[in-house]
Parts: C-alpha cells; sequence; structure tokens
C-alpha cells in the first residue's frame, strides 16, 4: 500500500487495483488517474467531509458515506451505518461506531485490511466527572473490540490528539494493543506535531511498527 497523509484524519491510500481518499476536507492531493476510487466519508464533521469531493468523481469512482452525513443515496452514492457488513465490488467494508459521531471502519481490498478509526478514541477530558470518564472507557472497549476479526490488520489509523493532555496516550495505545495491527500510523493531530515527537517515544507494541508523518503530503510505502 502506497499512503499519503494529507490533513487530520484525511489519506490517500493506494492498492493494487484501487485508491482510496478518506476523510478529506483540505490538503493537497492526486488521484491516480488510472484506479477507481473509492471516497470515504466515516462522519459530517467538518474537519472530515467537504461536499467538494463530489466534484471529484470520474466514471468508475464511488462514495461510501456515514449516514449521518444526510447526502441522498444515489447510484454510486452508498450510505452506511455502525454494525454493517458492505461489499462493493471487490472490496469489503465492516462498519462499528465511534466515541463521537458517524463511524469507524475495516476495509478489505487487494488482499490488504485497513482500518480507520474515524473518531472512535477515548475522549477524556480534564473537566470529565468519573462517570463520564468510565462510561467513555467502556464505550471504546467496545467499539475497539467490534473492529476485532480473523483477517491480520496490516494498517491501523487511529486518534493521537494532544488536546487531551495526559490522556492523549491511552486510546491509541489501547487501540493497538487490541487490534495488533502490522502498521500504524497517527492522526486527527492537526498542527500539533510535538504530540508526534513525544508519541513516537512511545513503546505501543512490539509487533507493530509505528510510522511518524513529518510533513502533510508525506507518503509511506507499507508493505
Amino acid at each position: 500500500m502506497i499512503i499519503e497523509y494529507i490533513y487530520n484524519s484525511s489519506f490517500h491510500i493506494e492498492t493494487e487495483h484501487h485508491q482510496f481518499l478518506i476523510d478529506y476536507y483540505r490538503g493537497k492531493f492526486k488521484l491516480n488517474p488510472d484506479k477507481p476510487c473509492t471516497f470515504i466519508v466515516t462522519h459530517a464533521h467538518a474537519d472530515h467531509f467537504d461536499p467538494m469531493i463530489f466534484q471529484l468523481a470520474r466514471p468508475g469512482d464511488q462514495f461510501i458515506l456515514s449516514d449521518d452525513t444526510g447526502v441522498p443515496a444515489e447510484a454510486s452514492i452508498h450510505l452506511v451505518q455502525p454494525g454493517g457488513h458492505y461489499r462493493f465490488g471487490d472490496i469489503t467494508i465492516q462498519t462499528c461506531g465511534s466515541t463521537d459521531a458517524g463511524i469507524s471502519l475495516k476495509v478489505e481490498v487487494d488482499q490488504k485490511t485497513f482500518i480507520h478509526g474515524g473518531d472512535l478514541n477515548l475522549w477524556i477530558w480534564p473537566e470529565d466527572s468519573e462517570e463520564e470518564r468510565t462510561q467513555m472507557e467502556l464505550d471504546f472497549t467496545r467499539e475497539v473490540d467490534c473492529l476485532i476479526g480473523d483477517t491480520p490488520v496490516d494498517l491501523l489509523f487511529a486518534v493521537v490528539d494532544g488536546r487531551l493532555k495526559e490522556w492523549y496516550l491511552p486510546g491509541p495505545v489501547h487501540f493497538i494493543s487490541r487490534i495488533k495491527p502490522k502498521h500504524f500510523i497517527p492522526m486527527h493531530f492537526r498542527d500539533d506535531w510535538d504530540i508526534l515527537t513525544d508519541f513516537a517515544s512511545q513503546s505501543v507494541h512490539p509487533e507493530t511498527t509505528v510510522h511518524i508523518p513529518e510533513s502533510e503530503n508525506h507518503v509511506f510505502d507499507i508493505k
């Protein structure tokens, strides 16, 4: 897989026969003219969804959108919700829930499997009560476990958000330890490059290779 980090939680992913643009709302990218593109939107938040993606559609492209986007379904626009199993041509998608909005999802294509968590994270803020923290932990654990399956996961994208202060780390560490992906790429850090430096110094899982974007449009070649 060739993965290009665009911005926030947005990535351009190429597999042998397909390409994906996930949660795009700003930044530069270039579609491969020789492969069909599947545009994925995990939820309707403005930092994950810009309707301008519909202007990019070419013959053979398709859109897979969380149903909270409010976009009407059409021939090439498919709406999905948590707890579903879908097949679009030779692309298989399992959807689970989020601890914020919309979906998290697992994609199987071209003998590769990747998970994009959307806004699924352990969102614990300093001002949260003990009851709120406990409920968040239960919700987060449930949705992460929903994504576990029999197929090994090649790549996991999950939230690393420095706004959570000392609580930024438990979410991605738990996600990685439960999924056990071969590779991990952090997201949702926006312009907080310092949090990536801190995260890179952490020991997360011995069998997972962590890839840290160094800039927008950083490209990773993952085998």
